[in-house]
């Protein structure tokens, strides 16, 4: 396939009105092509970015080079259709070096150990806040939740970091659980997926948008312990502000027996949604606030102006990225499968975001010289 010379964008699509499509358009600005809203000349050397089934059916019998979905639902008929590319966000998705659209995933992203100096470039001489999920990214998954310590080295490295620049923990635990987890003074924390966050000062903050949940999730919880009391090894965690539902311990093919049971008490609580994790269903509130929009308010309340570094591994933590694509940098935690994603970089595991901690403190405190920003000594 030859490179693009514009992209025809749906007028469903406003590219302008969310971090990643801003992300997306200025990666299109940098290899030269047009956005455009009317059809263009020649669709045979354009891509065409869509909204929905029957836009995607038109692109492709309109002959276009690329047909390339952005939608949180229909994945699966639009795939079917024929289309190219199927993203969930305009952050998954990129136009790459040979001039064509791309999608962003796992197993093709940059390692941030590699690209440290880039990283650091991006950060600049200006001030940065450190965002860090905490399970997969701070402390290896474990099959008890509750068995998922922090290392000494990793809480070293966090403590260092903070030393130098505004650190937040963003997490799908309870506040508590995840505080006293960490174990470290002088940072900021948001648990149950962002629902409810605090600082220090005795600042402790809980987002309205949660006020009318906790009876839904009491209803939801009891129906889904009914459902599930004969699945041997599946656990329902409540939370203040959310479910967890484990399958890490079930026999295998247990996950498609609790998706199921999911749906099913799940249809008679439209307000609530649920997605799947690693080894997890994470049951929350269908409102405008996840960790991307924690995220967020964190640093408009401590780091107001600062430029964002967000680390997570699973797929609630794709808020984040979402939410901070562009100005900030993302990483995600890769443990050997691959799926899309809005991240930049990517590390190999706990062990090498502790190595990436490490390094970052490091080069925080080192004296500037002169040259590129960002540049160490």
């Amino acid at each position: 396939m030859t490179s693009l010379t514009a992209i025809h964008v749906d007028p469903a699509i406003d590219l302008e009105a969310c971090a990643g499509g801003r992300a997306f358009s200025a990666s299109a600005a940098d290899r030269g092509l047009a956005l455009l809203r009317d059809t263009p000349d020649e669709p045979r050397s354009a891509a065409a970015l869509v909204a929905g089934l029957d836009a995607a059916r038109a692109a492709l019998r309109g002959g276009y080079a690329q047909v390339v979905a952005v939608a949180r639902e229909g994945r699966d008929a639009l795939l079917a259709a024929g289309l190219d590319i199927v993203a969930a966000d305009p952050a998954e998705i990129y136009v790459d070096a040979d001039g064509l659209v791309a999608l962003k995933t796992l197993r093709a992203l940059p390692s941030a150990l590699d690209r440290i100096a880039e990283i650091e470039g991006r950060l600049g001489a200006a001030r940065r806040a450190v965002f860090l999920d905490y399970d997969g990214t701070l402390a290896e998954i474990v099959e008890n939740p509750a068995d998922a310590r922090l290392a000494d080295p990793m809480r070293a490295a966090v403590s260092a970091l903070a030393q130098t620049c505004p650190v937040a923990i963003v997490s799908g635990r309870d506040l508590e659980d995840v505080r006293a987890l960490v174990d470290l003074e002088g940072l900021h924390y948001a648990g149950s997926h962002g629902f409810v966050m605090a600082g220090p000062g005795g600042w402790r903050e809980t987002a309205p948008e949660g006020a009318p949940f906790p009876p839904i999730l009491d209803a939801a919880e009891a129906a889904l312990r009914d459902a599930l009391a004969g699945a041997d090894g599946v656990v329902v965690e409540r939370k203040s502000f959310s479910l967890a539902v484990h399958h890490r311990r079930a026999a295998p093919g247990a996950e498609a027996l609790v998706e199921a049971a999911l749906a099913r008490v799940l249809a008679a609580q439209p307000r609530l949604s649920f997605s799947a994790g690693k080894k997890v269903f994470d049951v929350k509130p269908r409102v405008d606030w996840d960790k991307g929009r924690a995220t967020l308010a964190l640093l408009r309340r401590f780091a107001e102006g600062a430029t964002p570094l967000y680390i997570g591994d699973d797929t609630t933590d794709e808020d984040a990225f979402r939410a901070l694509a562009g100005p900030g940098v993302t990483i995600v935690v890769r443990d050997g499968g691959d799926r899309a994603t809005a991240a930049d970089y990517a590390l190999d595991g706990v062990s090498a975001v502790e190595e990436f901690l490490r390094r970052l403190g490091t080069m925080s405190r080192a004296p500037r010289v002169s040259g590129t920003p960002g540049d160490a000594p």
